[in-house]
């Protein structure tokens, strides 16, 4: 009868084991398998991106001077409300830049004015196919933002001043965004 406690909490203790080992196989393999792999591809993208604009910055990737300039400007305005840079350089930041520079509304819209139409004529066609293009309104926004926040900070701007000198009807926008993009010297 003294052994009948130990006895008792040994066989709970066997069960309850037991009942772990099988709650443990895991009848959800696949789906586990497959949140994995998105969370690798998630890294492996922001690893990419990361590479890229450490190469851009270094100057050993071609075309990505207007991307550079893009995120560097990126992280001045986020400085300017005070948010994090790496907000800025993750892909909430420069990530959603990249996305949007290579598709979207607002690349065809960039793209129309790429091409020759104006800034205008290129919203207004796109209106009439009752297409947004939020990037119009967000760069009077921020150009308001920085006027009334900090001013002297124009300066550090130049691919911003060169898409609001676009939005209000430059004419040469490729000389005016290789211009601003350009080290200056």
């Amino acid at each position: 009868m003294r052994n009948l406690p130990f006895v008792l909490g040994g066989s709970l203790l066997l069960a309850l084991l037991t009942w772990l080992l099988l709650r443990g196989i895991d009848t959800n393999a696949p789906t586990y398998a497959m949140t994995l792999q998105i969370f690798d591809d998630y890294a492996l993208a922001e690893a990419s991106l990361h590479r890229d604009v450490l190469q851009a910055r270094a100057g050993l990737l071609r075309d990505y001077d207007t991307f550079t300039a893009a995120v560097r400007e990126l992280v001045l305005f986020t400085e300017l409300v005070g948010g994090d840079i790496h907000t800025a350089i993750g892909l909430a930041g420069s990530g959603d830049l990249e996305v949007t520079g290579n598709s979207g509304r607002n690349k065809v819209y960039g793209v129309r004015i790429g091409t020759g139409e104006s800034a205008t004529a290129a919203l207004a066609a796109m209106q009439a196919e009752e297409k947004t293009v939020e990037g119009v309104q967000a760069a009077a926004l921020a150009a308001r933002l920085v006027d009334q926040r900090a001013p002297q900070l124009w300066p550090a701007l130049p691919l911003f001043q060169a898409i609001q000198d676009i939005l209000a009807g430059h004419a040469d926008s490729e000389t005016r965004i290789t211009d601003a993009v350009l080290p200056r010297v």
